[in-house]
């Protein structure tokens, strides 16, 4: 469990075919490097402060929003937390503070009947984020899914895309935010010097998957999500060149093909990970491809 949960898989503590995937692919994360990865302390901001606030909240130490912003309640917050399980006060989230949080993978998990892509039983949940603006589907597929992050991002949840019992609570509230807040929000995390990587990953693992999103730039709006960023239009990146030698790991690259366009992310081996004409995802060499096009893009530090 606390090897999907760390590494992003749907947390069933079952070992399936994910799981393997995962655990002899490419640098799974180890517990100790997940946790390392949620250190936080005053003055921080970015989806481990966010997820932080969450937990505290569910445990009844936070009543604030969950703004990603580690402020001063934050830390108060903190400190009674450590100080209940028997920990330096310090108001710091160290990695004793971590493994004290979130080593009971259980129980930061949504209840097993929490609807998740493919479930059946979202379809009241589905209605509302249409009613909301979010673009989802009439079923819980992956447009709905990314709808559903949108959703959590901007109400202040962890961007999970599991509707889980808050996150059906904000939905179910008349206050619970349009799809005008997600789209005012732009992106907002601070991306560390892992993020090409990790957004690799991100797409790597959809490998297969029949997407069904409403827009080509759907797939990069998913895969940045579930990295912590959330881009709302394509507008917001730069473009940085038309060379197909000049892209690096991570790089959102869009060919025109027969005049048709793809857009994809550029993987470590040069390979871009991109939809088909299925809407599948799949792994194909740019160079190979012939492309009568290409454009390079980047979203630009904040």
């Amino acid at each position: 469990r606390r090897f999907q949960f760390a590494n992003g898989l749907t947390v069933t503590g079952a070992a399936d075919a994910a799981v393997f995937s995962r655990l002899y692919g490419e640098s799974p994360l180890l517990w100790e490097d997940y946790l390392r990865g949620c250190l936080a302390s005053l003055g921080d901001e970015g989806p481990a402060v966010r997820m932080l606030q969450y937990w505290l909240r569910a445990k009844g130490y936070f009543a604030g929003d969950c703004t990603g912003r580690y402020g001063e309640a934050t830390q108060r917050a903190v400190r009674s937390f450590q100080a209940n399980a028997g920990l330096e006060a310090t108001g710091d989230l160290d990695l004793e503070s971590c493994r004290a949080l979130y080593g009971n993978v259980t129980a930061l998990i949504a209840d097993a009947s929490a609807p998740r892509r493919g479930a059946s039983n979202a379809g009241e949940m589905c209605r509302r984020l249409i009613e909301l603006g979010y673009g989802a589907h009439e079923s819980f597929d992956m447009q709905t899914e990314l709808a559903l992050m949108q959703f959590q991002w901007a109400n202040g949840l962890p961007a999970t895309g599991v509707g889980d019992a808050e996150t059906l609570r904000r939905l179910a509230a008349p206050e619970a935010a349009h799809f005008a807040s997600y789209k005012a929000s732009g992106q907002e995390a601070v991306r560390d010097a892992d993020f090409p990587s990790r957004l690799v990953s991100a797409v790597s693992r959809l490998l297969g998957e029949k997407t069904g999103f409403d827009e080509e730039f759907g797939l990069i709006q998913y895969a940045y999500m579930k990295c912590g960023v959330a881009v709302v239009e394509r507008a917001q990146f730069a473009l940085v060149s038309e060379e197909l030698d000049a892209a690096v790991p991570g790089d959102v690259m869009v060919l025109t093909l027969d005049g048709v366009e793809r857009c994809g992310v550029t993987g470590s081996d040069g390979a871009l990970y991109y939809r088909d004409g299925d809407g599948r995802v799949v792994m194909r060499y740019p160079e190979v491809m012939a492309p009568d096009l290409v454009r390079l893009y980047r979203l630009p530090e904040q």
